[in-house]
């Protein structure tokens, strides 16, 4: 705001800041990602079965966003959100949430990944012996989600594109700064695609 103040334009990409005075945001269409991820699991469990959500931290707007997608669809489904755990992107803290939440809710067939640490996830399904019985569909591509998806933990990835966020953020900001060219949307969503371990 204080750059918009100044008269420097301001693109915000891959997370949005709310109520800001940006002049657009550019990336993933975070709420649809989590419809995604709702339909996705909703195709893998039975009904009233027993599924926990993992997010990094509810006060970012993309974290908070996909969950809602994700509870807002899943609703339909008869699947039961047993608790949205945050692990702030931090590997302890997201095993000790996803462990704990083994042992008090011994019926958890599903775990989304809306962000956090995935490494972590992947450790308590193991430390569990869930390998297989536990359904987990989480976002992005990153190492430590290749390596569940090629141990058959992770069924699915959701994933967007970096490389497009970032070169349309700057491109939007030097066509508004140097041809006087404002973006012609508020939102500017770019692709998303689901991955399974098949497809890596």
């Amino acid at each position: 705001d204080r750059a918009a103040s100044q008269g420097v334009p301001v693109v915000t990409f891959n997370s949005d800041v709310e109520h800001s005075r940006r002049i657009c945001f550019v990336g993933q269409d975070l709420s649809r990602s989590g419809r995604i991820a709702a339909g996705l699991m909703s195709r893998v469990l039975k009904t009233h079965s027993k599924v926990l959500v993992v997010t990094g931290s509810l006060n970012f707007h993309a974290h908070r966003s996909r969950v809602e997608g994700f509870e807002n669809n899943l609703e339909k489904s008869g699947i039961e959100i047993v608790r949205v755990a945050e692990g702030f992107d931090q590997y302890e803290l997201t095993f000790s949430q996803i462990d704990q939440a083994f042992v008090q809710e011994p019926g958890i067939a599903g775990i989304y990944m809306a962000t956090g640490d995935v490494g972590a996830c992947i450790d308590a399904i193991k430390r569990h012996k869930r390998e297989g019985k536990v359904r987990v569909v989480c976002n992005d591509l990153l190492p430590e989600t290749e390596r569940g998806m090629r141990e058959g933990i992770i069924d699915f990835t959701i994933v967007q594109n970096p490389s497009m966020q970032g070169y349309r953020a700057l491109r939007i900001l030097f066509d508004h700064r140097f041809l006087g060219k404002p973006p012609e949307q508020e939102y500017y969503f770019t692709e998303t695609h689901i991955i399974i371990p098949e497809s890596m």
